[in-house]
């Protein structure tokens, strides 16, 4: 074999060496279990945080997200989401944080096992608050498009009057207990315009 083949089949060689030792590298610090993902994307696990109390307040703010959030796609649980409890959430979360990577669990991981701000809390840290004045709530459904007094007028309510305005003003708890995403979020812009 001439001089240039070999040093030419060396550098071949060596090369092959390099990707497969570089591949082994970047394979190696790949997240493998979506606990791993999800902390590597800055998330952080509600089983995470030490302070009892705390961790109790949290799971509770998931449960509520989860009752006025959850659908078809995201659902952990098989039962009728107003049953569900903050324990089988855990649970579920316990489950599932150490399982391999899957499109459909590391989403529902991303939504029921993380905390994040409601929209109730950036509300509050906005300086403002809920409207509980049902006459005010009233003037604002009436003000809103037919879409959502639709979807208004699905909840009952018991007593107190006027109607719409009782109806919205459990329209506007139940919005506030979504996660905030950003000040374009539609759900946030419906909380500040209709619920304050």
């Amino acid at each position: 074999m001439s001089k240039s083949a070999l040093t030419m089949a060396g550098v071949i060689g060596g090369g092959g060496a390099a990707a497969a030792g570089g591949y082994s590298i970047y394979s190696a610090i790949q997240p493998k279990t979506i606990k791993e993902k999800l902390l590597k994307e800055n998330f952080h696990l509600v089983s995470d945080i030490k302070d009892s109390s705390k961790l109790d307040k949290e799971w509770e703010k998931v449960l509520n997200r989860y009752k006025v959030e959850v659908n078809d796609t995201s659902k952990i649980i098989e039962k009728d989401k107003g049953s569900v409890t903050k324990e089988e959430i855990k649970k579920w979360c316990g489950d599932n944080l150490d399982s391999k990577i899957n499109d459909s669990l590391y989403s529902k991981a991303s939504k029921w096992c993380v905390t994040f701000t409601s929209l109730s809390e950036k509300l509050t840290s906005t300086g403002k608050q809920l409207s509980t004045n049902a006459t005010s709530l009233k003037s604002k459904y009436d003000t809103m498009s037919e879409a959502l007094k639709g979807e208004i007028n699905k909840i009952t309510v018991s007593s107190g009057t006027p109607q719409e305005g009782e109806k919205t003003k459990l329209w506007c708890s139940d919005l506030s207990k979504r996660a905030f995403i950003s000040e374009e979020d539609t759900h946030y812009r419906n909380l500040i315009q209709y619920c304050v």
